[in-house]
Formats: C-alpha cells, sequence, structure tokens
C-alpha cells in the first residue's frame, strides 16, 4: 500500500479509515555487525594461523611455545575466538528484532558459527598430531 493511499471503506457514521503508515523496514544493525565481525575475525585468524605456520617453519618443524611471539599469537587466537562468540550473540539478537530484514542476521550467525567449528577442528588436528 502506498504511503497516502487511505481505505475507501466509509463507516455508518461515515467516518473515514486511513491505513496506518507502515515503517520502512531496514537492515538490522545488530546483523550488519554480526556480519561484519565475521568477516574481520576470520581475516585476523587466517593471518594468525600463517604466522604460526611461518613460526614453525622458521623454527625447523617445531614451534617453540614458551617464546613470546607464540604466546602473542596463541593469546591473539583465543582474543579472535571471542570475536566469534560476540557475533554469535549479535546476531541471535538481530533476529530477535521485530520489522527489520534478518539476512545479514542469519549470514552472521552462519558464518560465526562454522568459522567458530573451523578453529575447534584446528585445534583437534593440533591435538591429534602432537
Amino acid at each position: 500500500m502506498a504511503e497516502n493511499e487511505y481505505i475507501q471503506n466509509m463507516t455508518p457514521a461515515g467516518q473515514q479509515w486511513f491505513a496506518a503508515e507502515q515503517p520502512a523496514k531496514k537492515h538490522s544493525g545488530l546483523g550488519i555487525t554480526s556480519f561484519v565481525l565475521a568477516i574481520v575475525a576470520f581475516l585476523i585468524m587466517f593471518v594468525l594461523v600463517v604466522m604460526a605456520g611461518v613460526m614453525t617453519t622458521v623454527a625447523g618443524g617445531r614451534m617453540d611455545e614458551q617464546s613470546p611471539q607464540a604466546v602473542v599469537v596463541g593469546c591473539s587466537m583465543i582474543l579472535t575466538a571471542m570475536l566469534y562468540i560476540l557475533g554469535i550473540g549479535l546476531a541471535i539478537g538481530g533476529l530477535c528484532q521485530r520489522n527489520r530484514y534478518k539476512i545479514f542476521s542469519i549470514l552472521g550467525l552462519v558464518l560465526n558459527i562454522v568459522f567458530i567449528l573451523g578453529i575447534a577442528m584446528l585445534m583437534l588436528i593440533g591435538i591429534l598430531s602432537a
């Protein structure tokens, strides 16, 4: 229904009923934030995994877990995983909003869950190879 259209029905008293104007539906800000956070966290995690691979290669195939560089990379990976958890929370919040498009919330939720599962797989591979 157009913004300025009204319903032509006349009541017995002769009053006209005007259609309630619907606010324009917008994308959820929480959903967009969740989606962007998933992409940024993935890029950060990719760089950290590459850094860990380079450090392992330079060290001759075995990383020194006590080195300051390894500790920084490990802590950064944990913080990045927390970003994924934050993204999941934002996506759920975006899905609960009314009168909002849900596409970015759904994309953010799916990406954050897939990336968390990817981290879990990397950790499992690391544990099994030790």
